[in-house]
């Protein structure tokens, strides 16, 4: 148990210093990020799979402050436990944010962790994702252009099997993609 403490007060210590650069940003709002990896291919987008009643579909990662949080320490928590611990914070660089409905949303270049390594079990409290997916750049803006009420993805490496976005995941990137947050280019070959 001793083991278990240290290992979660030092992904907390980076969270705090990561919280006191972005002091401006707002207390006590809900807010996620939306992170990618550049490769030779271009951008890809990491979603993960909510299991939560009322949504059981595909989303960026986010959700509520813990006591008297910023929007982007709360952000890098979420991201952090729904990833599982897989990424290292301090390299972790968040634009924005984009706010939808009152979901302050950001984007962040990541370095690319194939999910089999996501799914590592680890030492890491609040993970409550399991199941994650990369989705090619214009995979992911063809499912934002789409009039469908809830459009799909395909992930890389997965065929053709279709991934359900879910809506409100899916409004706070449509915010992204109009606020110029999510570029209409592929970051990754400007």
């Amino acid at each position: 148990m001793k083991y278990k403490t240290v290992a979660t007060i030092v992904p907390l210590l980076a969270l705090l210093s990561a919280a006191a650069a972005g002091a401006d940003t707002p207390r006590k709002v809900n807010a996620g990020v939306l992170p990618y990896a550049c490769t030779d291919q271009g951008a890809r987008y990491l979603l993960a799979f909510d299991p939560a009643l009322g949504r059981r579909a595909w989303a960026a990662f986010g959700g509520g402050p813990k006591g008297n949080e910023t929007a982007d320490a709360t952000a890098r928590r979420e991201f952090y436990e729904e990833t599982n611990c897989s990424f290292n914070l301090k390299e972790i660089a968040l634009v924005g944010p984009s706010v939808a409905h009152g979901f302050y949303a950001f984007v962040a270049r990541v370095p690319y962790i194939d999910t089999t390594t996501i799914s590592t079990p680890r030492q890491c409290q609040d993970v409550e994702r399991s199941r994650w997916i990369w989705v090619e750049h214009k995979v992911l803006l063809s499912a934002l252009d789409s009039p469908q009420p809830k459009p799909t993805v395909t992930a890389i490496g997965q065929g053709a099997t279709a991934y359900p976005l879910w809506s409100k995941s899916l409004r706070a990137m449509r915010q992204q993609l109009q606020d110029g947050l999510l570029s209409e280019q592929d970051p990754c070959l400007k």
